[in-house]
């Protein structure tokens, strides 16, 4: 019996197995540590079951597609036109960039810590304050990586699970007046 941990938007996770009986049934339900997992695990229930627990990362492919979906993300960047102010913020060769960002997402993701390795915490609104992220740079950004997304992730409910928390983290980022994160939640 396999599980796999899902994580809803109110912090719960559910663990559900495949079995005999089929894919998805229910097993237990507790409160999760962070939206997502970031190391796959393995628990003993018996003396003759063990489970064990796959991360995002392996759930969506690993490796491959975490560089579909940077590569989808930066191609949208280029061609569409509400992102053409975001692509201008960055130089006109992506390559580094994509680098350090299939680095971020994989370790984000709950694969291996590589980006933490080379670049230490990510401290990402910090690594972003050289840049104005308002609403429609956010907005810009998660076209990109939703339609990204929409792409490379077949699973729906790990691309579902993914969005929330990317939506969470692209209104954190922003870093002008109107952000609430800011402004103690009023707005000016």
């Amino acid at each position: 019996m396999e599980e796999k941990l899902q994580h809803t938007e109110q912090g719960r996770c559910i663990e559900q197995a495949e079995s005999s009986m089929g894919i998805g049934e229910p097993l237990d339900s507790r409160q999760c540590r962070r939206c997502v997992p970031r190391r796959a695990y393995t628990r003993k229930v018996s003396a003759l079951t063990t489970i064990k627990v796959l991360t995002i990362y392996e759930l969506i492919g690993g490796r491959e597609t975490v560089d579909q979906l940077v590569e989808s993300f930066y191609g949208r960047m280029d061609s569409l036109a509400e992102a053409s102010a975001i692509r201008a913020l960055h130089g006109p060769d992506l390559g580094t960039t994509k680098a350090t960002l299939k680095l971020y997402l994989c370790e984000w993701l709950g694969g291996p810590a590589h980006y933490s390795a080379a670049k230490g915490h990510p401290r990402l609104r910090q690594r972003h304050l050289h840049v104005q992220i308002g609403e429609a740079e956010r907005d810009a950004w998660l076209l990109c990586m939703k339609g990204a997304m929409e792409e490379t992730i077949a699973a729906a409910d790990a691309r579902q699970e993914i969005y929330v928390v990317i939506d969470k983290l692209a209104n954190w980022m922003r870093n002008t007046e109107d952000n609430p994160h800011d402004t103690g939640g009023k707005q000016p």
